[in-house]
């Protein structure tokens, strides 16, 4: 059952006097006031349950609030961390149980990992510390290369 979006993205401006790596929260962080979404107890029960889990990939959950559906057009630019809006951000709760982050895709887009660096993982996805975030390798952005370009002890280093 779909859910009525929130109202549309307040500013998203970020901010850091520090920074940690991909794991850590940075120091300092000043994000607007909605940058991390709330879970409701309903949500967070429901999620704990024995059913199969649900992650959304994040290079695929980002979405143009303003997007013209008439014309095809999006509301300006290429479309930024700031301008859009993860899905869990539109509806009051979100309707996957996590969210997928591929270091082939962090590792491929600078401002990304910029992100990631500076706000660590959940402050960039905008969500809070108890919501599911689950990494992998990225795979398929190295199928055709002859050795994988991660060893295991790097991809434990980066991960952990």
């Amino acid at each position: 059952m779909l859910e009525t979006p929130k109202s549309g993205p307040s500013e998203r401006k970020a901010t850091s006097s520090s920074t940690k790596g991909v794991n850590g929260a940075a120091k300092g962080l000043e994000i607007g006031e909605r940058s991390v979404i709330n879970l409701s107890s309903e949500w967070q029960k429901e999620s704990q349950t024995s059913k199969i889990k649900y992650f959304i990939p994040e290079w695929d959950d980002l979405v143009d609030p303003a997007y013209d559906f008439l014309n095809d057009i999006h509301s300006g630019g290429k479309g930024s961390w700031h301008n859009q809006v993860y899905a869990h951000e539109m509806y009051e709760n979100p309707n996957y149980d996590g969210i997928l982050i591929s270091r082939v895709v962090v590792d491929g887009n600078k401002r990304r990992r910029e992100l990631m660096e500076t706000l660590g993982v959940h402050g960039s996805l905008r969500v809070p510390q108890n919501f599911k975030v689950m990494g992998d390798c990225g795979a398929f952005g190295y199928l055709n290369e002859e050795v994988p370009p991660y060893s295991t002890q790097d991809v434990l280093d980066y991960y952990t």
